[in-house]
């Protein structure tokens, strides 16, 4: 952490002058300055001690050329570790770095309106074994976020969750773990795993791994469906078995697997059994066909007008078919941190090759690293060593 301290001192001449000088914060004890004359001196006075967010790390003795974002002041008025159903203060950074560069175009503040935490687990069933209900108390807009938001109770836990567009103000939503040979009658706002689902229910909020929390489908208006369905998702046991051999370079079987469709793009999702999806679709679906009512709407909510003119291109200039995306398959484990890794050699390639492969892979490397200056030599010596130049006059 970085404290700013500004000093003010007098000098011999009496001329009062005032600077700032930054010093890390862990020095137990503030440099003493003192004048040149011993007549009228004054130590450093303290003024003022904020302090700035871990991305200003900043080293002794190095001065930046240009003037540091305090955009990036940090007033921590939560818990990070907590959760709160309080609003709280939107940090906005205007689209700038700690250093005062823009990082992302198009980026503004926006309105100072309150910002909500979301929870997106709806899965914490799965380890208890037991159905979760909520009530729904409140359905709101929030200023940040395109869908709607639901304000949810359980005994005496709240949290907001993204609505779904059939949701309402008393409804009673539910959040299952069972998955049975034969596909469950979905309810809409409930929570299931997608093994327990039949073909062609839609769905939303979708897990992409076991416990994560929706990562998929949580835009306005997004949804997927259901295109196919293993025949043994039930078989937890052999799902199990199946994950947890890391020595088999083979696929996860279909049998025990789903697949999803996007609704908007079309790509398939490829999930194991127990990533929990929501039914229905998220709220706000009219969000696409809504248009900004004058100029500076969008300034309102963050986004800065492009430069220059957009016009639109028309059938003249053709448009190019694209294909659809290939499959996304969520169903193989991200290795960990601390996995080891085993190399093997293919024997059929001779060692030249092999060795071969290393130096070009080698060789690769040397752009990374600084290139060899020449030696000084009598017609490239630096140039504190040449000579001084001097008008020869005839």
């Amino acid at each position: 952490m970085i404290t700013l301290y500004h000093y003010e001192l007098t000098l011999y001449n009496f001329k009062a002058i005032r600077f700032s000088a930054r010093e890390i914060s862990c020095l137990t004890t503030l440099p003493r300055v003192t004048a040149l004359w011993p007549m009228n001196t004054q130590s450093a006075r303290f003024v003022r001690n904020i302090q700035t967010s871990t991305s200003l790390q900043r080293h002794p003795g190095i001065v930046y050329p240009h003037k540091l974002s305090w955009k990036w002041l940090i007033e921590r008025s939560v818990d990070p570790n907590q959760y709160t159903v309080d609003p709280i203060r939107k940090i906005r950074t205007g689209g700038r770095g700690p250093d005062g560069h823009i990082k992302y175009k198009h980026r503004t503040t926006g309105l100072n309106r309150p910002y909500f935490l979301v929870d997106y687990v709806r899965s914490r069933q799965m380890a208890t074994k037991e159905v979760h209900e909520e009530v729904v108390l409140k359905i709101a807009k929030n200023w940040w976020r395109d869908p709607f938001l639901a304000l949810t109770a359980s005994g005496e836990v709240k949290r907001w969750i993204i609505a779904t567009s059939t949701m309402k103000e008393g409804d009673v939503i539910r959040s299952h773990w069972e998955i049975p040979k034969i596909p469950v009658l979905p309810v809409l706002g409930d929570a299931y795993p997608v093994g327990a689902l039949p073909v062609g229910t839609q769905v939303c909020l979708i897990e992409l791994h076991p416990g994560e929390g929706a990562m998929s489908c949580r835009a306005a208006g997004t949804s997927a469906t259901i295109v196919r369905r293993g025949t043994s998702v039930h078989d937890l046991d052999s799902l199990h078995a199946q994950v947890t051999d890391v020595f088999s370079a083979e696929p996860i079987d279909d049998s025990v697997t789903c697949t999803l469709q996007l609704d908007s793009t079309q790509r398939e999702l490829r999930l194991l059994p127990t990533c929990v999806v929501v039914v229905g679709q998220v709220s706000n679906e009219t969000h696409n066909k809504q248009r900004y009512r004058k100029f500076g709407e969008k300034y309102w909510h963050g986004i800065k007008q492009r430069s220059g003119l957009y016009q639109k291109k028309t059938g003249r200039f053709g448009r190019k078919i694209r294909p659809v995306d290939p499959m996304l398959d969520c169903t193989q484990e991200e290795p960990s941190v601390g996995e080891i890794m085993v190399k093997f050699t293919l024997p059929e390639r001779p060692e030249v090759e092999r060795r071969r492969a290393r130096e070009v892979f080698a060789d690769s490397l040397l752009i990374r690293r600084p290139k060899a200056r020449p030696v000084p030599g009598p017609n490239n010596a630096l140039p504190h060593t040449l000579p001084t130049f001097t008008w020869r006059h005839k």
